[in-house]
């Protein structure tokens, strides 16, 4: 993970990009994606208070985002429950006609989502992570390192650029973000992959929702990644609702 810090006046914005990543341990992926943004969240919080003094700020935030990660995965076996499909999913030898009765008409909440990660750790799965960006108006150079839209629709931005207004609203609307998590074990593999179109409800489906597929729908791991990469999202009948999506984006250690 790739994080920049970029400073607008006196506003300070953090920004979180994830890299493409092989054979990961999901545990420790869970733990250290919630240390990151914890820890970004407490400085932020400390700063105010201590504005002079730097090393302090680090050194408690640091320790807080440590004590709080390990809460947070401790309080999801605690407090979480993942459905017995999933369980399923990730440890029996299913067709793909299988999977997609198993996972019809389920869904997930950002807790389960990570309890997710934690059993299929358990199952012995390791992680990979891929991303791809696709962004409107390639052709044209100079657009700004950040752009918001407001609810107004007004646009903020950072950087310098002779983008008009317009033209980064485009670019917005027009972009859009493919994300995977794929957990693999030999030659088996499960694909739960998400754009950000979708979890937006920009999609033709009425909620934030993930995609998946697996080995058994006919595609190796290199061509499902292969497409993917390209922009190309395989199809897949499998529609899983992310619930609360919107409302827990915020605190969310786990997408």
């Amino acid at each position: 993970m790739k994080i920049a810090k970029i400073k607008k006046e006196n506003i300070s914005y953090t920004i979180f990009q994830e890299t493409d990543e092989i054979g990961l341990n999901p545990l420790d992926y869970l733990r250290c994606t919630s240390f990151l943004y914890i820890y970004d969240m407490s400085k932020r919080y400390l700063q105010h208070s201590f504005p002079d003094d730097d090393l302090l700020c680090d050194a408690q935030a640091k320790e807080f985002a440590r004590v709080e990660s390990l809460h947070y995965v401790d309080g999801l076996c605690a407090q979480t429950t993942l459905p017995h499909v999933y369980k399923d999913l990730l440890s029996k030898d299913l067709s793909k006609k299988e999977q997609v009765r198993l996972l019809k008409g389920t869904s997930l909440t950002p807790e389960q989502y990570g309890l997710l990660f934690l059993d299929a750790g358990r199952m012995g799965y390791k992680l990979n992570l891929y991303h791809e960006e696709l962004i409107a108006n390639q052709g044209k150079e100079g657009y700004p390192i950040l752009i918001e839209e407001h609810t107004d629709g007004d646009v903020e931005y950072c950087g310098e650029t002779d983008w008009t207004e317009n033209e980064m609203k485009t670019l917005i609307h027009q972009s859009n973000r493919l994300i995977a998590r794929v957990f693999v074990k030999g030659d088996s593999w499960h694909c739960f992959y998400a754009t950000k179109k979708g979890l937006a409800k920009e999609e033709h489906y009425s909620t934030p929702h993930m995609h998946y597929i697996s080995d058994k729908f006919g595609l190796s791991l290199e061509d499902f990644v292969a497409k993917f990469k390209s922009g190309k999202c395989p199809s897949s009948e499998v529609h899983i609702p992310l619930l609360g999506y919107h409302e827990n984006a915020a605190n969310d250690h786990s997408a």
